[in-house]
């Protein structure tokens, strides 16, 4: 209990500190990355007065004539000039119905903007961000650009985000006539940027720039974790990849437009599912991560996860809802936020498991308070749209797919290096196995000729005692030494004490005869030597399969390998010898390859490590012999730790 109330005390203090830090990035990004907040000169009362004299480009926010319910044309103000129904900044309302809660949020409304400008003719660009969701744009009374058709007999919806540059001086008059039946927005919700071509041109490549970046990276992330559940089925990698992709999605919309023109449907539903999704996911990924069992959690978790679905099917029906209608699944689109931030905070905060690392719990809760933390940015600060970088929640959903992906990377990763060690320890006992069973063949086949020998001795002995009674002493030695040599074995029973090793020793000893190279072994090694045997055998098994490479091209009548392994209190040297064709290049302390020209020889870079975890060394040598042979030696080193 006193270590739960500890850990919790530790949760509690890294959280407010995540919130705080946060915090500070997101006040930093409102203060310095804001439409908004930026210092430059607004129109007043339709009428703005433009001087350039810096290079960065203002933002037309405020005091744009509103004609709401009207597609006007420049030729509307030459005849009978229109009066405003209000003067509003950009942004200030999302839909037709400019704060009227009983108009539509639908319709058709004109934007009207007088420019100021020096009398010297020179060149500027206006950005046209995305408007909702067709429109006319005029400068004076040229026809500049054309997104789909706003007239309400042939409406037709298009979506692109571009720029339009032109020559002026003087006083030149802005008009937008915009209409909208498609979207839960309408008209212009985002303000443009105005000034010299290359500022302009160069924040729209700077903002193109970034919402590719963090698009493809999501991407990438996303389809890498999907791999790896399908791979690994998993079902925590699944839901990560979920996650990536469905913020890849959420937001993808700015560089999608600059590049082509779409429609509403389906490219903006899309939009909005993929931003609830996020939420869902995370809920159920974090339940999952968690291993929490409360049935009541799960069914609450998978029926919240179910809202992306629901938020689809709203969008789907914007033509046809009213501005009550809108105003309600935004406020409970916004509680549905809030309720899954502190979820999840909640859940992650109070969980206990001595299973998972606290490390995992600490990422995941400084990922989950950064998520949340978005949330209470947008109502501190509501009046926010970034001009290179994204919304805070876009912010904190990059922060938080990162860690998310690290997190689960990270264990896919310590699971395949548990994968490899499993696969290696599966080869070193398939091996042993192979070894134990030639060993036990030679074992029986060493004993049928024991009893051979045993069942012919007696004659054997019955010959002798016949030519000695005949007092043919000669005939009786020829007889002895044919007796003795015909009775030897290939091989000893046994090399050494060490069970493993003696397996080992025998099976290269096997492998020899069957390569007809003759081998000489003098083994000396205890049951219990201090060294571990499997270690022993991974240095003894490098070296002696090297050494039967080696011999293989060398003439057979010139073929010889010998080993030599002795122990002695608590230390174990290894000397093997064998004989090979060709230079072998020195290397410092290591060789090259024989195998592959110019690749080191990676069985004695283990023979090393292997020498080095126990304190000792390994000394190479080549030498020529006076018959010209080459003669290759390896002499090991090993110091007992126990």
């Amino acid at each position: 209990m006193i270590k739960k109330r500890l850990q919790l005390g530790k949760r509690l203090l890294l959280l407010a500190l995540t919130f705080f830090l946060t915090m500070g990035l997101f006040t930093a990004a409102y203060r310095f990355d804001n439409k908004y907040t930026r210092q430059s000169v607004q129109p007043i009362n339709g009428i703005l007065f433009y001087t350039p004299e810096q290079d960065d480009p203002i933002y037309l926010i405020n005091g744009w004539e509103y004609y709401q319910g009207r597609l006007l044309t420049p030729k509307d103000f030459i005849n009978d000039f229109p009066i405003p129904d209000n003067h509003i900044y950009i942004g200030q309302y999302s839909g037709m119905e400019a704060g009227n809660p009983k108009a539509s949020p639908h319709g058709s409304a004109t934007y009207r903007l007088i420019l100021s400008l020096p009398e010297t003719p020179a060149f500027y660009t206006l950005e046209l961000p995305e408007i909702y969701s067709a429109y006319r744009f005029y400068i004076d009374n040229r026809l500049m650009a054309v997104q789909g058709n706003p007239d309400p007999d042939h409406y037709k919806p298009a979506l692109r985000s571009n720029s339009v540059t032109f020559e002026a001086s003087g006083d030149i008059q802005l008009l937008f006539s915009v209409s909208d039946w498609s979207h839960l927005y309408s008209g212009m919700v985002y303000a443009p940027a105005f000034g010299t071509p290359n500022a302009v041109n160069s924040l729209l490549m700077q903002r193109f720039t970034v919402s590719l970046t963090l698009t493809v990276l999501a991407a990438i992330l996303g389809f890498f974790q999907l791999a790896l559940a399908a791979i690994l089925r998993s079902r925590r990698s699944l839901l990560s990849g979920l996650i990536c992709m469905a913020f890849a999605g959420s937001v993808s919309t700015p560089a999608l437009h600059q590049l082509i023109t779409t429609g509403i449907v389906p490219w903006y539903n899309l939009e909005i599912f993929c931003r609830y999704t996020i939420y869902g996911l995370s809920l159920l990924l974090v339940l999952n991560l968690c291993g929490s069992q409360n049935r009541a959690l799960k069914i609450a978790s998978y029926a919240a996860a179910l809202f992306p679905f629901l938020s689809l099917v709203i969008s789907l029906m914007a033509p046809y809802l009213t501005y009550s209608q809108m105003l309600l699944f935004s406020r409970t689109a916004g509680a549905y936020k809030v309720i899954c931030a502190l979820w999840l905070l909640g859940t992650v905060f109070f969980s206990y498991t001595e299973q998972e690392p606290e490390t995992d719990h600490t990422i995941l809760l400084i990922g989950i308070c950064i998520f949340a933390s978005s949330l209470a940015a947008d109502r501190l600060y509501p009046s926010f749209e970034p001009i290179r970088f994204g919304w805070f929640s876009e912010i904190a959903g990059f922060l938080f797919v990162l860690l998310l992906s690290f997190l689960l990377l990270r264990d896919s990763a310590i699971f395949y290096k548990n994968q490899f060690i499993l696969y290696q320890e599966k080869n070193r006992m398939e091996s042993q196995i192979l070894m134990q069973k030639k060993h036990y063949s030679q074992l029986a086949s060493q004993i049928e000729k024991i009893r051979t020998m045993r069942h012919d001795i007696r004659h054997h002995f019955t010959q002798l005692s016949v030519l000695l009674k005949d007092g043919n002493a000669k005939a009786a030695e020829q007889y002895l030494d044919k007796v003795i040599n015909s009775s030897l074995t290939s091989a000893p029973l046994s090399f050494c004490d060490a069970y493993y090793v003696d397996v080992l020793l025998r099976y290269y000893y096997s492998c020899a005869e069957d390569l007809h190279i003759p081998m000489t072994v003098h083994a000396n090694v205890p049951a219990a030597s201090g060294i571990s045997e499997e270690d022993l055998c991974v240095i003894l098994g490098n070296i002696l399969e090297n050494a039967l490479d080696a011999s293989a091209p060398v003439p057979q009548d010139q073929r010889l390998v010998t080993v030599a392994v002795t122990c002695h209190e608590g230390t174990i040297g290894i000397e093997v010898k064998n004989r090979y064709e060709g230079d072998l290049v020195p290397d410092g302390k290591n060789f090259y390859s024989s195998k592959e020209k110019g690749r080191h020889g990676i069985g004695l870079s283990s023979v090393r490590s292997m020498a080095e975890k126990y304190g000792g060394d390994v000394w190479l040598k080549t030498e020529q012999r006076e018959d010209g042979i080459n003669e290759f030696s390896i002499q090991v080193l090993l110091l007992s730790q126990s």
